[in-house]
């Protein structure tokens, strides 16, 4: 009992927002974060404000803390993005770098590179050269390898040379450290030679900002100067991604960071990791039920004269009367937890009805209408939480389902005869 009304609750929340924003139509401000400081510890860690994790600021080329490679690059995003937006940038050809294809010299201890097709030069497979990062979630630190590696340039000429590094912590936002540098091939050592960093950091830094997904580049002290030409200055990247709310726009990573806690954060994850195709049927069965039905009256309208306004919707209605709740019943009870089932089929209703007023262009709506719409929006999450697997493990007739069907009767008939409405 206590779950069904929690699950009830919930939807009622969303059912509840879901009206509000149909009956306040303000848009969100978009706030720009303030800088974030570098913190630092007895091992120099770069940190992002609020975050737990961490990065040590050089890479070693062993599991100890050896000053080798310092880090000049850190991006606020997760290492997926950030390769896609450099490979995408029109400035620079940025390829991903093979570590297991190299000359095949036994000295050569170095085996970054391309396997150039079609050359007479035998390629061969090695473990390659080791770069490690330390990383720390805010508990304990390890050593690891990078992530990805890209590169532009030619291998057997010259190059900017990247790898990757990405947080180790999930339930944070993510980011990504970069070692950028410049290097050539030396013949007489078969083996790339390491020109500087700031040359790499400053072509890095430039194909960023040309980005139209970059809200802001700046500099950071990270005190880790020394090695080639490093200057201590780390170049930080944020990304901004916009998302509709309503009628504007709100960013995403300020929704992420300052209005959710780690444990919010966390349970979405899980959210996400329990999304099945059940839950993307259910949802795209809605809300293509309400579009269609929106497009078949004016086709048929259009291309059918010989029926009637009433025609029409006698041949249609029961498509939304009975036909929304059949099709979530179906797909819903495909799907494992109640609470999936009830959030998705309430959240695809209120995306369909958007949707549906947005090609309608309708921007004033009664608020009876809107508090019917709540209605029923609650009334289908009802109807999908009660037909998941967990409901019915004993019985198909339970609070959840028996609550949302007469709940979804009791509107439609209520609109119909004019108690609502």
């Amino acid at each position: 009992m206590r779950r069904s009304v929690r699950i009830a609750g919930t939807i009622l929340a969303l059912a509840v927002v879901f009206g509000a924003v149909l009956v306040v139509f303000t848009t969100p401000t978009v706030q720009t974060l303030p800088p974030e400081t570098a913190d630092s510890d007895e091992r120099e860690l770069f940190r992002f404000e609020g975050d737990d994790s961490g990065v040590w600021t050089y890479l070693s080329p062993s599991r100890e803390f050896r000053k080798r490679s310092p880090i000049n690059v850190v991006v606020r995003e997760d290492a997926d993005t950030v390769v896609e937006l450099l490979r995408s940038s029109d400035e620079h050809t940025w390829n991903r770098t093979d570590e297991t294809q190299r000359p095949a010299e036994p000295t050569d201890p170095v085996p970054e590179g391309l396997n150039l097709t079609g050359t007479t030069i035998e390629w061969g497979e090695t473990t390659g050269t080791a770069r490690y990062a330390y990383v720390h979630d805010g508990e304990s630190g390890e050593w690891i390898r990078e992530t990805d590696q890209l590169h532009n340039g030619d291998y057997y000429g010259y190059r900017t040379h990247i790898r990757l590094y990405e947080s180790p912590v999930p339930d944070e936002e993510p980011w990504v450290a970069m070692q950028v540098h410049t290097e050539h091939f030396d013949w007489f050592t078969l083996r790339h030679s390491v020109d500087g960093v700031q040359r790499g950091q400053r072509q890095v830094e430039r194909d960023l900002m040309s980005e139209p997904y970059v809200e802001r580049v700046w500099r950071a002290y990270l005190d880790n100067d020394g090695p080639s030409d490093a200057d201590g200055w780390a170049t930080v990247v944020e990304l901004f991604v916009a998302i509709p709310v309503g009628l504007g726009l709100v960013s995403a990573r300020e929704l992420w960071r300052q209005r959710l806690t780690a444990v919010d954060r966390r349970r979405i994850r899980a959210v996400v990791d329990r999304v099945t195709v059940r839950h993307g049927l259910l949802f795209g069965s809605i809300v293509a039920l309400v579009l269609g039905v929106r497009a078949a009256g004016v086709l048929l309208e259009w291309y059918v004269p010989a029926l009637s306004m009433h025609a029409i919707a006698a041949l249609l209605y029961p498509f939304v009367a009975v036909g929304i709740p059949i099709v979530t019943y179906a797909f819903a009870s495909g799907i494992r937890r109640r609470m999936d089932a009830a959030v998705t089929g309430a959240s695809a209703l209120s995306v369909a009805f958007f949707l549906d007023y947005g090609y309608l262009g309708v921007e004033v709506l009664p608020i009876e209408i809107v508090l019917q719409r709540v209605g029923v929006v609650l009334a289908l999450g009802l109807i999908a939480g009660g037909a998941a697997q967990r409901a019915t493990a004993d019985t198909h007739r339970n609070r959840l389902l028996v609550a949302g069907l007469l709940l979804w009767a009791g509107l439609l008939l209520g609109t119909l005869f004019e108690y609502i409405g």
